[in-house]
């Protein structure tokens, strides 16, 4: 932006005979108006940004809500996966990957490394922008499939309308990018980094979070690639990794409606208290094992004290039939994750053991069953010490022969697990289910569609703006750009 100031002759005389015309430009600055773009803006923006969109909120919401997690109160649009709902990328790239896009520019300026340094260890700021953009590339292709990648952001170079690079190619970028920046990543370099919303400008946690997410990537891989995800897991060799109930990637909310969790907000502030509920399926998964992670997934219900008094909500309702339902008699979300300045969790050290799990079950790692089982149950605990279960109770849940490792049966069980692990973590959640296909999940009784979403369609805007490169993108998906449709991973 520029700002223009208008002073009348008589004002420039009189200041040009008491100054030299070498100071006019400094006087003339308004100190409200920065002349530089400050990096931990650029990244706490993104932040803030891309964690409402893909952990509590946004498509965080629809995830937990096409794996059942939660049940729709009010208006049950998208657990009947009615395709009508907003299916756009086109917000994400125009803010938090224009942010994060800006940031690594300015990053990579020799000229700008001077005034940047005092916002962190330039090098630390260039590789965290690095780790954060693959991190939104990663749930964005996972929710549509192939989308604008090589040629995106580059509008100021003339390219609005940019190609669809596939889900395969993007990948193996994302696995480049993460190693790349992972290696570059210095935690003993200062100045610490500013605007750091996940970890405080410790840089150690970003290496873990880069080196979990190349984990994540890895084991995406695995139905379609099988060999490679092998090779990626053993080079990793879960070095530096989330591995402790402190070790959460997570986004801290304030007791302010402006910066409230997205969860909070929707139920609380803008709905009354039943926009969302915990599902029935999940209470009774937890109830049938004897779950104590029940007791911080729900809350008590309003009217009803018989079993415990938790009911999860019925899923998918029609809309004429929520009307009959009174919300005082099921369980709302546990306060754990309703509060307020609840945070929006991203990645957690349980995630990271269930992978370990499962590339021991595959056979990508030594110790087979040994290793597998021991993975799991790590990952449980990990999940139940990080909402605050006692150990006590962590190792009654253990010992029921129901919930004991089985490599038989490891897909279901380590599905079933991490389904309930990731409670409100709705994207990853939603594609873990694609990838495993468990829990074994019908699809919603008044669905508009004959099945559980196992992808989003292109937006109506892609079409009318960039429809040529949308048309290509569509051409080649296995069943057209429907809900229905599988990304390059699903199979």
């Amino acid at each position: 932006m520029k700002m223009f100031r208008y002073i009348n002759a008589a004002t420039i005389v009189a200041f040009l005979s008491l100054s030299s015309c070498d100071h006019f430009e400094e006087m003339n600055v308004s100190p409200n108006l920065p002349s530089e773009v400050a990096t931990p803006g650029l990244l706490s923006s993104a932040q803030a940004s891309i964690a409402g969109s893909f952990a509590t909120g946004g498509f965080g919401f629809v995830g937990s809500q096409y794996t059942q997690q939660i049940s729709q109160v009010e208006y049950p649009g998208f657990s009947n996966y009615d395709e009508s709902g907003a299916s756009s990328f086109g917000g994400l790239y125009a803010g938090p990957l224009i942010n994060l896009d800006e940031m690594i520019k300015l990053c990579s300026d020799a000229e700008m490394t001077e005034s940047l340094a005092k916002y962190g260890n330039v090098q630390n700021q260039l590789a965290v922008a690095r780790i954060m953009k693959a991190w939104a590339y990663q749930n964005i292709t996972d929710i549509w499939g192939d989308v604008p990648y090589s040629q995106a952001l580059q509008g100021e170079n003339g390219l609005f309308l940019p190609s669809y690079d596939t889900q395969e190619v993007i990948y193996n970028d994302l696995l480049k990018e993460l190693d790349e920046a992972s290696n570059a990543l210095d935690a003993s370099a200062q100045p610490r980094l500013q605007g750091d919303m996940f970890f405080n400008g410790d840089i150690s946690m970003w290496k873990k979070f880069a080196n979990s997410l190349k984990l994540r990537i890895a084991l995406r891989l695995s139905e379609v690639n099988d060999s490679k995800a092998n090779e990626l897991i053993n080079d990793n060799s879960f070095a530096d990794v989330l591995s402790s109930s402190d070790d959460i990637v997570q986004l801290f909310h304030l007791e302010s409606e402006a910066e409230s969790n997205p969860l909070y907000y929707t139920n609380i502030t803008a709905n009354g208290g039943d926009e969302f509920m915990i599902s029935e399926g999940m209470v009774d998964l937890l109830k049938s094992t004897n779950d104590p992670r029940l007791l911080v997934y729900a809350d008590t219900t309003a009217s009803k004290t018989d079993d415990g008094g938790y009911f999860g909500f019925p899923y998918g309702l029609s809309e004429s039939e929520v009307d009959s339902y009174s919300a005082s008699s099921y369980s709302q979300i546990g306060s754990y994750f309703l509060a307020q300045e609840a945070p929006s969790v991203i990645m957690t050290a349980a995630e990271v053991e269930f992978i370990r799990a499962e590339a021991a079950a595959r056979g990508y790692i030594s110790g087979g069953t040994a290793t597998a089982s021991e993975a799991y149950n790590n990952a449980i605990r990990l999940s139940m010490e990080q909402v605050g279960v006692d150990s006590e109770m962590i190792d009654d849940y253990l010992a029921q022969p129901e919930v004991q490792f089985d490599q038989n049966m490891w897909r279901q069980q380590i599905g079933e697990q991490k389904w309930v692990a990731l409670f409100m973590q709705g994207t990853e959640a939603w594609s873990e289910w694609r990838r495993l296909d468990y829990p074994n999940l019908s699809p919603s009784p008044n669905a508009v569609i004959s099945s559980i979403p196992r992808r989003r369609a292109y937006g109506s805007s892609e079409y009318a703006s960039n429809s040529t490169n949308v048309e290509a993108a569509a051409s080649r998906i296995n069943g057209g750009d429907s809900y229905t449709s599988r990304v390059w991973w699903d199979k």
